[in-house]
């Protein structure tokens, strides 16, 4: 006689790699806890904030400091909700690209007078941009892979 599992348990999902996204494309959408559809949410306010700032400054409406403050703050905003949307969706690569670019942001523009904190800036910078388009890059292959 089969062993009955308890309601309350479920199976452990399975992992996805990128070799079993070629083979056997994106994997489904699974329904998230409440608590992290909420957290999804959430992520929508620094990202609207940052855009708000970031385009109030070209229409001369100043918030915070000077037009150059509020646009970095605006940027930085931006890129932490897109950073924490994508972690929270289990986008790894795309949150750790936007995280990298907003860190190379800080570093630039805070630390402009240290060379190697410009340097390195412009190095996570890059390396922030190719995580980006590399988790994109798979995506779209994916898909038309998919339609094929």
């Amino acid at each position: 006689m089969p062993k009955k599992r308890s309601p309350g348990r479920r199976p452990a999902p399975v992992q996805s790699t990128p070799a079993r996204v070629a083979a056997t494309g994106p994997r489904p959408i699974v329904a998230m806890p409440r608590w992290r559809r909420t957290l999804l949410l959430l992520t929508l306010l620094p990202m609207l904030a940052g855009i708000l700032l970031f385009a109030g400054a070209w229409g001369d409406v100043i918030v915070l400091g000077s037009a150059t403050a509020q646009t970095v703050t605006g940027a930085l905003l931006a890129l932490l909700g897109f950073a924490a949307s994508s972690v929270l969706q289990g986008r790894w690569l795309v949150g750790g690209g936007w995280a990298l670019l907003g860190v190379a942001i800080a570093l630039v523009i805070g630390l402009n007078s240290l060379s190697w904190a410009v340097n390195l800036g412009m190095a996570l910078g890059v390396a922030g941009l190719l995580m980006v388009a590399t988790a994109f890059m798979q995506q779209f292959q994916a898909q038309t892979a998919k339609r094929r």
